[in-house]
């Protein structure tokens, strides 16, 4: 469950990231920020797959630190995340 609490957190990250892209985020950075948002999903979904019935609950995320307008505070905020997914693993 915290796995999965990790792979919901950043999946609503993502998705966030990219309804609200931003200021002059190129094609380029969109697409991968587009391939790591369906790479969340799919492991959001998996690990909600495999607790079945053990899986907790939705969570309700508070990104208002993060100006997703500004490419900084954007791309902070996925290393932070990143690098705490990489340490939980580990």
């Amino acid at each position: 469950n915290y796995a999965y609490a990790l792979e919901q957190l950043e999946a609503a990250f993502y998705t966030q990231v990219l309804r609200t892209k931003y200021n002059g985020m190129s094609s380029a950075e969109e697409q991968i920020l587009t391939d790591i948002r369906d790479h969340e999903l799919a492991h959001r979904d998996f690990f909600k797959a495999a607790l079945a019935d053990k899986a907790i609950g939705n969570l309700e995320v508070d990104f208002s630190a993060v100006n997703f307008g500004d490419r900084a505070s954007v791309l902070g905020a996925a290393k932070t995340f990143e690098d705490l997914g990489v340490a939980a693993y580990n």
